[in-house]
């Protein structure tokens, strides 16, 4: 038994050196990536399987007024992911050295290297950590990158069967259930109508398609015609005062 243990272990070290080989033939510089990584810090085993990739982002969030979600697309590997600090927390703007680093701003390209999240749980399977990143350039259509990547962009579809369908609706807002969970938590949808801001309780919201979504980007809320891009995302579960507990649905932007 023990020998077929050391054989097991010999292998799999054999193939995360020829992963991390190919790696570096990709990418010259991650040699000096892995030199800039968080020291002596202890590491999950999650951070074996450290990649690099270039990622456009695509989303800022509004989660209170210092916490930003930031919302990214892999220009490599064509996939939505949530870019999180090391630890798994979302980025601080006023306390977080490394965001002052890398502001992570919407239509910008990064060079960055990360791990898988040490925990998915389910709708937000895109979450990754990062340990690096490096400006690149600004990226002047974000539209017609995330358009040509092929990921999810539904054009002609009520949002109410965004999702994998899985939405619930309580009144005129849209969620969902812990116990029903979709297997994504961001998508790109074509508005097949206008897209009007109102406020509802001293909170901007957008309605689209008769339902009321809650606004969570950065830039000043506005009329939206029909065929713009939107980027929908979904809250983390919480549960409002007067409502069922749950992901909300929410707009995080626009292109």
């Amino acid at each position: 038994m023990a020998a077929k243990t050391i054989i097991k272990q010999s292998v799999a070290r054999s193939k995360a050196t020829e992963e991390i080989a190919d790696q570096q033939k990709a990418y010259p510089f991650l040699e000096e990536l892995l030199v800039i990584r968080d020291g002596n810090k202890k590491t999950s085993s999650n951070d074996s399987k450290r990649l690099v990739t270039e990622a456009l982002i695509t989303g800022r969030t509004r989660m209170n007024e210092n916490v930003r979600c930031i919302g990214g697309l892999d220009l490599i590997n064509k996939v939505s992911f949530r870019l999180l600090n090391p630890d798994g927390t979302n980025y601080n703007i006023v306390h977080d050295p490394e965001f002052q680093k890398a502001p992570f701003e919407v239509g910008k390209v990064f060079r960055i290297e990360y791990a898988p999240a040490t925990k998915i749980i389910p709708p937000h399977t895109e979450d990754i950590r990062v340990f690096f990143a490096k400006e690149l350039r600004d990226e002047p259509d974000v539209r017609a990158v995330i358009e040509r990547t092929g990921v999810r962009v539904y054009s002609g579809v009520n949002i109410r069967e965004l999702f994998d369908g899985k939405l619930k609706f309580n009144r005129n807002k849209a969620y969902i259930s812990a116990e029903d969970p979709s297997s994504f938590s961001t998508c790109f949808w074509v508005a097949g109508d206008r897209i009007l801001p109102h406020e509802e309780y001293g909170k901007t919201r957008m309605l689209c398609d008769g339902l009321s979504v809650g606004y969570v980007g950065e830039a000043p809320a506005r009329e939206l015609p029909a065929g713009t891009l939107i980027r929908f995302s979904l809250s983390r579960e919480y549960k409002p005062d007067t409502a069922p507990a749950g992901c909300y649905l929410q707009l995080s932007g626009w292109f």
